[in-house]
């Protein structure tokens, strides 16, 4: 059995910036409304069983799980994918 992926988001409140292209989700944990930006939007479209987690919660989880991997590591993969495949035009 594999570990369970999970992207961890900011929870809206907590936000300063908001990305034009974000998505509006719920922590899968609390319920509270996180912002989910495009890049995490295709990591989860490749990983549609990925569970969305607020920072607060995960932060929570990691304390609880500390001894285990971090289940985050599958979407940082993906996302540093993503980072390495995106042209960056620089004037």
């Amino acid at each position: 059995m594999s570990e369970p992926v999970r992207l961890v988001a900011m929870r809206l409140v907590d936000m300063v910036k908001v990305h034009p292209g974000q998505a509006t989700k719920a922590c899968a944990s609390c319920g509270q409304p996180v912002g989910v930006y495009p890049s995490g939007q295709k990591a989860l479209r490749k990983h549609p069983e990925a569970e969305i987690m607020c920072q607060v919660c995960a932060a929570k989880s990691a304390a609880v799980e500390r001894d285990t991997h971090a289940a985050a590591a599958p979407i940082a993969e993906i996302l540093q994918e993503i980072r390495d495949s995106t042209r960056v035009n620089r004037a």
